[in-house]
């Protein structure tokens, strides 16, 4: 089995630390901006692919010292590939993939669920 984990530990002003696990690899993205956006992405992702649309997309991360990376998800064939690769300021350089898993939908999906299970609730208030 090929289980991926997924966490993302808020911190203050949308800022999180994003963590991808799998078997031999563990990747954490330390002080990454605008992480709640991320979340609702994936959330949304997921059900797509659950649904059983055909998905080819690609989210833009960057940490709060400017550092950034690209996470790619494709689903072929039943099967996620979900991909991150670590994009330089240098134009000549290619891009270097830090993370990579392929695994089956629900595989995917119930990470993301899980993820989002274990992130903290907030209470909203109306004024």
């Amino acid at each position: 089995m090929n289980k991926l984990l997924l966490e993302l530990h808020l911190n203050a002003k949308n800022s999180g630390k994003l963590v991808l696990k799998s078997p031999g690899q563990l990747l954490r993205l330390k002080k990454l901006d605008n992480a709640m956006p991320l979340v609702a992405s994936l959330h949304q992702l997921s059900k797509a692919i659950d649904a059983g649309a055909v998905q080819n997309c690609g989210y833009e991360l960057r940490d709060i010292n400017g550092k950034e990376w690209l996470l790619e998800c494709k689903v072929i064939r039943g099967l996620v590939d979900l991909q991150l690769w670590f994009q330089s300021l240098d134009l000549n350089e290619q891009l270097q993939t830090l993370f990579n898993w392929r695994g089956p939908v629900r595989e995917f999906v119930s990470a993301i669920n899980g993820m989002i299970e274990r992130m903290p609730k907030y209470r909203f208030a109306f004024w």
